[in-house]
C-alpha cells in the first residue's frame, strides 16, 4: 500500500494529468509550502506550460488575462489561507466576464481546520456566488477511488467553460507528509491521452417558429438600430455585418464589441458617441426598435440616449441567462449564441434595399470622423485622447490592445476604430476596477501569442506595479503607455471636481510619483513623452521594435478635462453648419 507522501504525489499527478486531458494548458503557480505535490506535478507534466509569481493576486489577473485571450481554462495554483483570499478579485473578475478559471488550492486536512492550526482559514464557499462550481476534495486515501477525482476534475472543467463560463474552485486538503524526502515515490503513469469523462458543449437555438416570428417582426421596421455590446473574442463576426446590411440598420460597436473596423464597408456607425450628443439626435432619429447584441457597454452617452425614448420593441440577445439591463427597457431576452442568432435569423430577413435611415446615421458619421480627424491633426497639445486616437493611424494591426478600466476604456470607446478586423480589445469590464491592469495584460500577450499595447492609468499602474516583476520575468512584448495625470483624472468628470481640495485627497488621490524609478527598479525599458511629437516619435519606434518598455505620457488632469469640452464644443458647431442638409435629410425621411 502507498504511504501517504506517495499517495500525495499520485493523486496531485493524476489531478493535473486530467486537467491536462481536459485542455488546460497554462498552470500559473504561487509559491506555497501545502501545494507542493501540485507544483511538483504541474511542474513535470510535459504539456503543462508554467508560470510563477510570488503575488498571487497579479498571478491571477494574468491567468485572466490568458482566458480572456483565449477562451479557454487556465489553473492558478496556490497555497493555503491568505493566498487564496488574494485571488478574490480576479476571481469576481472572471464571474462577472464568464471566464474559465481554475484554482486548484491545497488546503489542511480536516483535523486541522478549526482548531488554530497556523495558515488554515475556512476556505469552503469563501468565494459565495462568484463561483460556478466548486468541490471539497478529501485527503489522499488508499480507498479513494482515482475515477472519482478523475471525475471531479472532468467535472469542473466542463462547468468552467460550459457557457457561460465561469471560475471554478478545487480545493484540495493534503496531509503531512506532502512529499517523499527520500527520492520521488515510483509512481506509474497513464497512457490514455482522454480525459476519463468528456463532455460535448452545446449552443442554445432557438425554435425554429420563434426565430421567422422574431425575424419578421425585425423585417417590419425601417427605423432601427443594432447595439454591439462586449462579446468574446471570435474570428467570425461577419454575421452581425450581414444582418445589419439587410435590415439597413446602423450598428453601434461597443469598444470590446470586435465589431469596429473602420477597414470594412459596412453600416457600421464610428464615433456614435459624439453622433449622438449633437442636435442631430433629434426625434427624427429615434428608432422603432433595438437589437442589442453581447455584453456590458462601456458608454454612458448610448445608454442615456437609449433611455431617452421607449422602443416599440428591445430586444436583448446573449449567451448567458443574467440580465444587462440598466435602463429596463428589455421586452423580448433571447439566450442564444449573438452570432449565432445573426447567422439564422439573416435567411428569414428580407433584404431591403438601401434606406434613408441607414443612409442619414452614415453621412452624419462621416462628418464627424472628418470633424474629429481635422480637429486631432491641427491639435498640437498633447492630451489623453489624442494618445488613443493617434493609434488609430499608427500601424499597429499587428497588436493586441488592452485598456485599463476608469479613463482609458473610455478613450477607446470615444477613439479609437483599429484598421484591422481581427485586433483584440480587451478590457477588465465585469466588474470595473483598476486592479490587475499590468497583470491581465501580460495574460493577453502570453494567450494571444501577439504583442501587446496596454494604455493604463497612473493609479492603475501603482495599484499592480508588482506585476511588472512578472512582465520582466517573461520579457513578453508589452508597450505600457501610462497617462500620468496625477492622480484619477476620470473625477474631474464629476460634479464634485468642483471641490478641488477635497477631490485631491479623497478621490485622485494626487500624488508627484514617476514612472521612471519604477521601470529602473524592474530592468524595463523608459521613455517619457512631454509632447506631442515626443509620444508620435516614441511610439512609432515601439511599434517598429516591440519590446517590453514604458512610456511615459505626462498629462494635466483639468487641462485634459477642458481639452474634452473643447472637443464636444467643436463637433457640435462645425455640425450645427449642416443644418440644411439635415432637414433635407430629415424631411426625404418623413416623406
Amino acid at each position: 500500500m502507498l504511504t501517504i507522501d506517495a499517495l500525495n504525489e499520485s493523486n496531485a499527478k493524476l489531478i493535473i494529468s486530467e486537467l491536462v486531458k481536459s485542455s488546460v494548458r497554462h498552470f500559473l503557480i504561487a509559491p506555497g509550502s501545502r501545494s507542493t505535490p501540485l507544483t511538483l506535478a504541474a511542474s513535470e507534466n510535459p504539456l503543462a506550460k508554467t508560470i510563477v509569481h510570488f503575488d498571487e493576486r497579479g498571478l491571477s489577473f494574468a491567468a485572466l488575462g490568458i482566458a480572456k485571450s483565449t477562451q479557454n481554462p487556465v489553473c492558478l495554483i496556490c497555497t493555503s489561507g491568505t493566498a487564496l483570499a488574494n485571488f478574490y478579485p480576479a476571481i469576481v473578475e472572471a464571474a462577472m466576464s464568464y471566464l474559465p478559471l481554475i484554482i486548484l488550492v491545497a488546503d489542511r486536512p480536516a483535523e486541522l481546520r478549526d482548531v488554530g492550526c497556523n495558515q488554515t482559514i475556512d476556505q469552503v464557499k469563501m468565494f459565495g456566488n462568484y463561483l460556478k462550481w466548486e468541490i471539497d476534495l478529501p485527503c489522499s486515501d488508499p480507498h479513494l477511488p482515482n475515477e472519482f477525482l478523475k471525475g471531479a476534475i472532468d467535472q469542473a472543467c466542463f462547468q468552467a467553460k460550459n457557457s457561460p463560463g465561469g471560475p471554478v474552485l478545487i480545493n484540495t486538503m493534503i496531509r503531512e507528509p506532502l512529499f517523499s524526502k527520500s527520492g520521488r515515490a515510483h509512481i506509474s503513469e497513464e497512457k490514455n491521452p482522454l480525459p476519463k469523462t468528456t463532455y460535448y458543449m452545446s449552443e442554445k437555438t432557438l425554435h425554429e417558429e420563434d426565430l421567422i416570428s422574431i425575424s419578421e417582426h425585425l423585417s417590419k421596421y425601417e427605423k432601427g438600430v443594432i447595439v454591439v455590446g462586449s462579446l468574446p473574442p471570435t474570428k467570425n463576426l461577419d454575421a452581425i455585418y450581414s444582418l445589419a446590411m439587410k435590415l439597413q440598420w446602423p450598428i453601434f460597436a461597443d469598444a470590446l464589441s470586435g465589431v469596429r473596423s473602420l477597414g470594412r464597408d459596412s453600416s457600421l456607425i464610428p464615433f456614435y458617441n459624439h453622433l449622438i450628443q449633437t442636435t442631430y439626435s433629434s426625434e427624427k432619429m429615434i428608432p422603432d426598435v433595438v437589437l442589442y447584441l453581447g455584453s456590458t457597454i462601456v458608454s454612458k452617452t448610448l445608454l442615456k440616449w437609449l433611455d431617452s425614448f421607449s422602443p416599440k420593441k428591445f430586444y436583448h440577445v446573449a449567451n448567458f441567462p443574467g440580465r444587462h439591463d440598466p435602463n429596463h427597457q428589455i421586452t423580448d431576452r433571447i439566450e442564444c449564441d449573438p452570432v449565432l442568432f445573426c447567422q439564422n435569423a439573416q435567411f428569414f430577413i428580407r433584404k431591403r434595399t438601401p434606406t434613408i435611415w441607414l443612409s442619414l446615421w452614415k453621412e452624419y458619421s462621416l462628418q464627424i470622423e472628418e470633424i474629429l480627424s481635422d480637429f486631432f491633426e491641427n491639435s498640437l497639445e498633447l492630451s489623453e485622447p489624442q494618445v488613443v486616437f493617434s493609434l488609430t493611424r499608427s500601424n499597429s494591426e499587428l497588436f493586441s490592445f488592452f485598456f485599463s478600466a476608469s479613463l482609458p476604456i473610455r478613450y477607446a470607446d470615444n477613439f479609437f476604430f483599429p484598421k484591422e478586423p481581427s485586433a483584440l480589445m480587451l478590457s477588465n469590464r465585469g466588474a470595473s476596477g483598476i486592479d490587475g491592469v499590468i497583470a491581465s495584460s501580460i495574460g493577453v500577450a502570453e494567450g494571444s501569442g501577439k504583442p501587446v499595447i496596454c494604455f493604463i492609468g497612473d493609479l492603475a499602474c501603482l495599484h499592480d506595479i508588482n506585476s511588472l516583476a512578472l512582465a520582466k520575468q517573461l520579457e513578453l512584448p508589452i508597450i505600457f503607455i501610462v497617462l500620468n495625470n496625477s492622480g484619477g483624472g476620470i473625477f474631474n468628470f464629476l460634479p464634485i471636481s468642483e471641490n478641488q481640495k477635497f477631490m485631491d485627497v479623497f478621490l485622485s488621490a494626487k500624488h508627484s510619483l514617476k514612472m521612471e524609478g519604477f521601470a529602473k527598479a524592474f530592468n524595463i525599458t523608459y521613455t517619457k513623452a512631454s509632447s506631442l511629437s515626443d509620444y508620435q516619435t516614441s511610439l512609432s519606434i515601439a511599434i517598429e521594435n516591440p519590446t517590453l518598455q514604458i512610456i511615459e505620457v505626462e498629462t494635466n488632469a483639468h487641462e485634459n478635462y477642458l481639452f474634452h469640452q473643447q472637443i464636444e464644443e467643436h463637433v457640435r458647431k462645425r455640425m450645427s453648419k449642416g443644418k440644411k442638409e439635415k432637414q433635407l435629410y430629415t424631411t426625404s425621411l418623413k416623406e
